[in-house]
């Protein structure tokens, strides 16, 4: 019995599977039949009556696909515009401020000037100004020096005439030093010399005449001076040998020189002659301890001139003054006996 029921109610479930198989097949054919009609006809978007196409527009649906349009959202990506913001980073912009560093013009300024500051090159020309060597004439400003070892002890400047008297013959015989008389002496600590020789054309004895001024220290006082003077003179047939004793000519103080327009004249005498020395522009020192590169001239300590025509001059002015006042008495006087004779009438 039971078998039987379920043999039933198999058989009634497989005859519904079947019948519903029928029925999808049918349906299935239609829709499968009705296909190709919507292939030949490519656009969807032709209406179609059945509701199975209705049923396939959702198909259409994924027409969504096109709402990934919102992807196109990611315009918001659009919005890393405020990445544009970091145009600020364009405000590095400044860094177009370097445009000082266009102001390196100047270094074109800079490579000109050289240029031009090289044409001092030209300017080594005061390398000529080396010439001053020719200061070396320095030592023009006195006519003779005397030296020992590299050491100048002596100056001399001076004009000098010699002017010998012969009396027996009754004439005269001038001799002048010239400039560039040869100049020799002595260099010691107490006594110094200074030679002077040169030779005249009518010497016959081949003979130098020969001038020396001796200088003497005085180590009390720290002064010097002259002392004595020889003379050799040559001319012709004349020979005369002289010395002067006994001086105290241009004294001055150790480390000063004498300085001295002029002088009174050096005499010296013998039985048949006598010598006159006249020396003017006088410039003289010694006891010089200088090298012959630096040396010159110390402090000058200069004579008095004008003393030789000071006594005239104060007799003149005290003979005007007597003669001025005699004819200042003579006039009062007469006036005051011009007066009386009035009075007297």
């Amino acid at each position: 019995m039971k078998s039987s029921i379920f043999s039933f109610v198999f058989i009634s479930l497989m005859a519904l599977s079947f019948g519903q198989d029928g029925v999808a097949e049918t349906k299935l054919t239609e829709v499968t039949s009705r296909v190709p009609v919507i292939e030949t006809k490519p656009n969807p978007t032709i209406p179609v009556p059945h509701p199975l196409t209705t049923t396939l527009a959702p198909t259409t649906t994924p027409a969504p696909t096109t709402t990934p349009a919102p992807t196109t959202t990611p315009a918001p990506t659009t919005t890393p515009a405020p990445t544009t913001t970091p145009a600020p980073t364009t405000t590095p912009a400044p860094t177009t401020t370097p445009a000082p560093s266009t102001t390196p013009a100047p270094t074109s300024t800079h490579a000109p000037a050289p240029t031009t500051t090289t044409v001092p090159s030209s300017t080594p020309t005061p390398a000529t100004s080396t010439a001053p060597t020719p200061t070396s004439p320095k030592p023009k400003t006195w006519d003779w020096d005397v030296e020992k070892n590299g050491t100048v002890c002596i100056l001399a400047k001076m004009n000098i005439n010699l002017d010998l008297k012969r009396v027996e013959e009754h004439r005269d015989v001038v001799f002048n030093v010239p400039k560039n008389a040869i100049a020799t002496g002595l260099c010691d600590s107490k006594q110094q010399a200074l030679i002077l020789t040169w030779d005249t054309k009518s010497n016959s004895s081949n003979s130098s005449n020969m001038l020396t001024f001796w200088f003497q220290k005085n180590d009390t006082s720290k002064n010097y001076y002259i002392n004595r003077v020889e003379v050799k003179l040559y001319n012709k047939n004349v020979v005369y040998n002289g010395t002067k004793y006994n001086l105290t000519m241009y004294e001055t103080k150790e480390n000063t020189s004498y300085s001295c327009s002029y002088s009174s004249p050096i005499e010296i005498k013998t039985p048949n002659n006598t010598l006159t020395i006249s020396l003017s522009d006088i410039h003289l020192q010694a006891y010089l301890n200088d090298s012959a590169a630096t040396a010159d001239f110390k402090q000058a300590y200069s004579c008095a001139p004008d003393s030789p025509d000071l006594v005239p001059i104060l007799v003149g002015v005290a003979l005007t003054l007597l003669i001025i006042t005699v004819l200042i008495a003579y006039l009062y006087s007469r006036k005051r006996n011009q007066a009386r004779g009035y009075l007297s009438m």
